[in-house]
């Protein structure tokens, strides 16, 4: 008997759910039928002309705007014929040219022993005097 009860709660459940499956689905297509009117209703109010019309603007605008670009990006002391390797390579020996110099600049800093300089302490042996 208790297994008979339960099979039959069980189906009362079962039968409870499909009622609310079936009531939200009525609410489902009700929504739908709605959104399906309102979307119709609007899209009239949207002229397929102007639109492509605005696009086809939007797409010149932006034509004109990168070919405005191109012209201000035009370098005005390069001449036409130069290729990039020939710049990459100029550059590569500015580079050394550079390093050259710092290795001289370093040579010509370095301070010999004998310098009056190596008789300084590294760290000061008295504290400043304040002047009153």
């Amino acid at each position: 008997q208790r297994d008979q009860m339960s099979n039959q709660q069980f189906n009362v459940d079962q039968t409870s759910f499909a009622i609310e499956t079936v009531r939200s689905t009525q609410t489902t297509v009700a929504v739908m039928k709605t959104a399906a009117k309102t979307l119709k209703k609007e899209n009239k109010k949207i002229n397929l002309s102007e639109l492509e019309d605005m696009q086809d603007e939007m797409e010149d605008m932006l034509e004109d705007v990168g070919e405005i670009s191109e012209i201000l990006g035009r370098s005005y002391g390069c001449p036409d014929g130069v290729e990039e390797e020939d710049l990459d390579a100029e550059l590569a020996c500015l580079e050394d040219e550079m390093a050259t110099e710092e290795v001289d600049f370093a040579a010509a800093d370095a301070v010999p022993q004998d310098s009056y300089l190596s008789s300084m302490p590294s760290e000061p042996t008295a504290a400043p005097s304040v002047f009153s």
